[in-house]
């Protein structure tokens, strides 16, 4: 089973970069200046140096938050936003059994999320593959994966997706 641990803040006067590094360094106990952040196309950003950190970051609204594991890992939030055409964008983007879900009263921001967190551990954008993922299935191309989403408790708080490669358990830790 594999360990997660979700940091979060408000990315308020923050660069993303800067809240990695923080996180980082209260998690592991490594230093900005030990680390070397690569960014690859087509692949998911990596430390050179530091290999064994899985990382996955999302934001949305003021609220920034990065996922460390063991393992390729993949995180999404998201605030609900009352501009978004969730019907027009379910039917265009969700699996055919994610729509059918949608259709019969699931939050689309719950599976919105799940998907882009799905997406995020394979290291996948939003391309011809997302609307063949069903993060109901637990595996996309015959790679297992499992999706948690922490609902949100109130209208000011964000919806979190956590994927991994296996199953998890998770930590969050506001700082």
């Amino acid at each position: 089973m594999d360990n997660i641990v979700l940091y979060y803040t408000s990315s308020t006067g923050c660069t993303s970069r800067s809240l990695l590094l923080k996180a980082i360094e209260k998690h592991y106990g490594i230093s900005e200046d030990k680390l070397e952040l690569v960014h690859e196309y087509g692949r998911k950003p990596y430390f050179a140096s530091h290999p064994y950190i899985h990382f996955s970051i999302s934001h949305s609204g003021d609220t920034w938050g990065v996922v460390f594991s063991d393992n390729e890992v993949g995180l999404d939030i998201q605030y609900k936003n009352p501009s978004v055409a969730q019907e027009k964008t379910a039917k265009r983007y969700f699996h055919p059994d994610e729509y059918k879900a949608f259709l019969d009263g699931e939050d689309f921001y719950y599976i919105w999320t799940r998907k882009e967190a799905v997406c995020k551990l394979f290291g996948y954008g939003i391309d011809a593959r997302f609307p063949k993922i069903n993060t109901y299935a637990q595996e996309f191309e015959s790679i297992p994966f499992a999706v948690k989403t922490v609902m949100p408790i109130s209208d000011n708080f964000p919806y979190f997706s956590i994927a991994s490669g296996a199953d998890f358990v998770y930590n969050s830790i506001k700082f």
